[in-house]
């Protein structure tokens, strides 16, 4: 038999490397202790489900204080809280600066007064503070942002 591309899948000599096992990330051992504290099966069976159809930002939703990991209506409560999912806070601040149709604004204002550019800057900070205090619950887990509508 001469070159290893000719020799069968399932030839003892066409050995697959091992995969290295599974390492459990942050939510996962969240997830896990959710479910060992929960007080139905039924309430486990769903926070399960739950984390695997969303992953990890329905993980970040149940970090939340207010949040009942036994609510009848999690699923619900959870799809009506999701707001997105971002690689950090100032991807978090675009989204919304952009959704809110400021950018547009911002522009039309800067060219028609012929606002030299870098003069107007967006304050992130305060943005940030204004979202967390009266739109978002903002959730970090895992090195990515998760919104939830408060």
């Amino acid at each position: 038999m001469g070159s290893k591309e000719n020799i069968p899948m399932n030839n003892p000599e066409n050995h697959t490397p091992e995969r290295a096992p599974h390492e459990k990330s942050t939510a996962d051992y969240f997830i896990e202790h959710c479910v060992n504290s929960v007080t139905t099966r039924r309430s486990a069976r769903t926070i399960q489900t739950l984390y695997e159809v969303h992953g990890v930002p329905f993980a970040a939703y149940l970090t939340l204080e207010d949040i009942d990991p036994n609510s009848e209506s999690l699923a619900d409560d959870y799809e009506n809280a999701f707001v997105g999912t971002y690689p950090d806070e100032d991807a978090l601040i675009e989204s919304e600066i952009a959704s809110l149709g400021w950018i547009e604004a911002i522009d039309t204002v800067i060219r028609q007064q012929t606002i030299p550019e870098g003069v107007l800057e967006w304050n992130y900070d305060a943005f940030l503070e204004h979202l967390r205090r009266y739109m978002y619950d903002i959730v970090d887990l895992g090195g990515t942002i998760h919104a939830f509508a408060k």
